[in-house]
């Protein structure tokens, strides 16, 4: 092989290399629309839930929605979120003692939460992003198998980036 034809070849590998970093599944619900980093499948579907298959097959990430029965104020939304963190940290607390919870933020935008949790035993990560809006709640749950921590971490974090609620 020339140094032309190895020339090329890198180049080409580079840019199928950058091409399947930015390539991303689009998902889309009642509240919610998202950009999930990379190949991802539906694999269930209703209006309140969206579950979604890595690539990989080591990774679901699940949409659940909540609608409001009337239009909630950001203080409504901060409360609500609130009670919804604590009661998914007592259910992740009757799987694993490891769960780390951040409080519940309001900015500009939006109200959330997140909170993550491992189950050692069966080598089980999760991470769950609550987003609140005026028309009610969107909670975003990966969850990975055999997935190491700071992999992870930057997975969830570049998955929950990717997500927005909408009016």
């Amino acid at each position: 092989m020339g140094l032309i034809t190895r020339i090329a070849c890198i180049a080409g590998l580079a840019a199928i290399a950058a091409c399947a970093e930015r390539a991303s599944t689009a998902a889309s619900g009642d509240l919610f629309r998202a950009a999930l980093p990379g190949e991802w499948q539906e694999v269930s579907a209703r209006s309140d839930l969206v579950v979604y298959r890595s690539g990989d097959g080591q990774s679901r990430v699940t949409f659940s929605t909540l609608l409001a029965k009337e239009p909630m104020s950001e203080a409504k939304q901060h409360e609500t979120l609130q009670t919804l963190t604590e009661h998914h940290r007592t259910a992740q607390l009757a799987v694993s003692d490891q769960v780390t919870l951040t409080p519940v933020e309001s900015s500009e935008a939006q109200v959330t939460a997140r909170f993550q949790g491992n189950d050692p035993d069966n080598r089980r990560r999760t991470a769950t992003l609550l987003l609140g809006a005026p028309r009610g709640v969107v909670i975003v749950h990966l969850e990975a198998i055999g997935v190491e921590q700071p992999a992870f971490a930057a997975q969830a974090e570049k998955l929950f980036a990717g997500v927005e609620t909408v009016k």
